[in-house]
């Protein structure tokens, strides 16, 4: 009795350990069919983090080829012409005036300023976070068709600038620079509009203020050869009150042999609350910086 009480225990216990082994790999299986299934759901993780180990043995080994520093001087070059954190305008800053004359300042700001250039005719500077309107060449396209006789020519400027929004800002947030260029019969600006004193009372009500506009009060003047220069203050009457905007005009004259000759404005405008001891200093060097070619 007793060794067939013993047989039939062992025949239990290989009975279950036949158990056991016929199982562990159905387990095995599962976790290997988990493992595909999160590798195959997550491949973009699996690649970035192959990436990332591949790159960490790159950089310990101290055997490093060809490939490994023309990746390094790839990204180097990206991040310094990308402006990555402010990398090149940190460099032009060294050295303003030599970035100004390679032209660069028409890319990245140079000492808070950016520069734009029509070719053969002017250039200026404007502050380095602003835009440029694209719209521009859709109103000079507009303004070139043959006007009727009920329609005056609109006047539309030749370039114009302003901080993010500010087409649709309300008065009192708008800043904007523009520039109009009109042809004009006379060969002198003294001619056309005496000292600056007078010109500065003639433009103010024609060129400088629309219509909506109030009374200019005028801060300062100057001249330079064929070309005024205009601070002055205009109030602006809107639905919570009257707002003092702040004005720099500069007004030019360029005489051709082949055509009528040209007047030049260039208008800076910004309210007069948004005024700061850093930005009015921003906006003067930007008024003094027009100049034709």
């Amino acid at each position: 009795m007793t060794s067939k009480a013993s047989r039939s225990s062992r025949s239990q216990e290989l009975g279950e350990g036949r158990k056991v082994a016929t199982s562990t790999p159905k387990t095995s299986s599962n976790k290997s069919g988990n493992k595909s299934g999160n590798k195959s759901g997550n491949k973009w993780l699996y690649l970035v983090q192959r990436l990332f180990t591949d790159m960490g043995k790159a950089a310990e080994s101290r055997r490093r080829d060809s490939t490994y520093w023309a990746v390094l001087a790839g990204s180097a070059v990206l991040a310094i012409f990308g402006d990555l954190f402010g990398i090149m305008r940190a460099l032009l800053s060294l050295n303003p005036e030599g970035a100004r004359q390679a032209n660069l300042d028409e890319i990245y700001p140079v000492s808070g300023l950016k520069a734009f250039r029509q070719r053969g005719r002017y250039h200026l500077r404007y502050p380095g976070d602003w835009l440029g309107d694209e719209s521009i060449a859709f109103s000079k396209q507009a303004a070139a068709e043959t006007p009727t006789l009920r329609q005056r020519k609109r006047i539309v400027p030749d370039a114009a600038f302003g901080s993010a929004g500010a087409g649709i800002a309300p008065v009192d947030r708008a800043q904007s620079l523009s520039v109009i260029v009109q042809p004009v019969p006379s060969e002198s600006l003294q001619l056309l509009l005496g000292d600056p004193e007078n010109a500065f009372v003639r433009l103010s009500k024609e060129t400088f203020t629309a219509a909506q506009f109030g009374q200019s009060t005028e801060l300062s003047t100057w001249q330079d050869g064929e070309k005024y220069g205009f601070q002055y203050l205009v109030s602006v009457e809107t639905k919570k009150g009257p707002v003092c905007i702040h004005c720099w005009s500069t007004v030019a004259l360029r005489n051709s042999e082949r055509s009528s000759s040209e007047l030049y404005t260039m208008t800076l405008v910004v309210p007069e609350q948004m005024l700061t001891s850093e930005n009015r200093q921003i906006f003067d060097q930007v008024w003094h910086s027009f100049e034709l070619e």
